[in-house]
């Protein structure tokens, strides 16, 4: 046989290899596609599913803490679970996919669980109908070491069993009070965003941008900031002027005139817990003596140099350099440091001119927006809701 005849035989049976070759390809591009498409519509599903779940837990872990299962604060949790999972797409929630976290035999956290089923197209081909996709979130509470969104008032830390003992109390005090915590012109303002009039107004009305983390040292506003006081309170009640506490389901809870639970009332703020530290000096004196009543001058006088010393240290730490000794013993820093912080309700604003105060009353539980997770050294009430592992 001829060498052409030869090759145009075998030319002639390799006529249906093509369509053999295009049937692996498409094969294998059907395949690719189902791999590509329906897995990232599953995870496209999943990752909606996720954030749904984070957004049911950190909603409902606001009603939190909670004793047991039983109470009231843990029945509101799972009301509240399920009212974001309906308005999330999420039509049932069952008990067995609404977990209590416990820390110290109290409910503080809450895991919320979901499921939902991806229906694939392309993988069909490798009967491959659908996928089941699962995920959880979890939401607890976490005691708060700093946060934003302060208003420019404070709660001196010698206060602080006034309001823990649920009394309304001067939140900001007016020139004519005479009381021990008013020294030194300072009446509970601070400069947190900057001094002047205009910066305190507008940090008491929308709340402080600087971020305050305990044992931070802040600038006190020398005055009694008259104007800005009543038109930053007028601002935050206004609108809201029938809010008041009271007692729902056995927590402290704000509500309005109409007895209906105002979530978010903006007469409910956040204010640091601070020592003032023009005082330092007979602060350390009187804690010395009540240790020690027959401690001698020369030692007293050589303890405080050496507690002002390391109080110099730390507010160098800070980059504060123009605070020296002449100017903690002669009363004269403008400086407070933070020791604690604490949510309040604003009661009244009363008094005209200079001697107008403001009270307030202490919120012993509150979930405030903005703070930062942490060991609180001084623990008054603020939490954190905060997605957990």
């Amino acid at each position: 046989m001829k060498i052409e005849s030869l090759y145009k035989m075998l030319k002639r049976n390799e006529d249906g290899s093509i369509v053999v070759i295009i049937a692996l390809f498409m094969t294998v591009l059907i395949g690719l596609a189902a791999l590509v498409l329906d897995m990232g519509m599953a995870y496209n599903t999943k990752s909606n599913l996720q954030k749904d779940l984070d957004s049911i837990a950190l909603a409902a872990v606001r009603n939190l803490p909670a004793n047991d299962i039983a109470s009231a604060e843990w029945n509101n949790a799972k009301v509240t679970a399920r009212e974001y999972a309906a308005a999330n797409g999420i039509s049932t929630l069952p008990d067995s996919d609404i977990i209590p976290v416990y820390e110290e035999g109290i409910i503080t956290g809450i895991q919320i669980k979901g499921e939902s089923d991806v229906q694939f197209n392309f993988a069909r081909v490798f009967l491959n109908q659908s996928k089941t996709v699962y995920c959880d979130a979890t939401a607890k509470l976490m005691t708060v070491s700093g946060m934003a969104d302060f208003i420019p008032l404070s709660i001196e830390e010698d206060a602080m069993e006034r309001a823990e003992n649920d009394n309304t109390y001067v939140l900001k005090y007016g020139a004519h009070e005479d009381d021990e915590l008013v020294t030194n012109g300072w009446f509970g303002t601070l400069g947190l965003d900057g001094n002047g009039s205009n910066t305190f107004e507008q940090s008491f009305k929308y709340g402080a941008t600087t971020i305050v983390n305990i044992l931070d040292f802040i600038d006190v506003e020398n005055g009694v900031e008259t104007g800005a006081s009543r038109d930053g309170f007028n601002f935050r009640i206004t609108g809201h002027e029938g809010c008041h506490l009271a007692t729902v389901d056995g927590k402290e809870v704000v509500v309005n005139g109409s007895g209906v639970i105002c979530a978010d009332c903006p007469r409910v703020v956040s204010v640091p817990v601070v020592q003032e530290i023009d005082k330092f000096v007979d602060k350390l004196s009187a804690e010395l003596l009540a240790v020690n009543p027959l401690i001698t001058e020369a030692d007293m006088q050589a303890e405080i140099t050496r507690q002002i010393n390391i109080l110099i240290s730390e507010l160098a730490e800070q980059g504060i350099t123009n605070i020296g000794e002449n100017n903690i013993r002669n009363e004269n820093t403008g400086l407070a440091r933070v020791v604690g912080l604490a949510s309040v309700f604003l009661e009244s604003i009363a008094g005209n001119g200079a001697n107008s105060v403001i009270t307030a009353k202490y919120l012993p539980d509150n979930v405030a927006a903005g703070t930062i997770a942490g060991v609180a050294l001084n623990d008054y009430g603020i939490r954190a809701a905060k997605l957990v592992d």
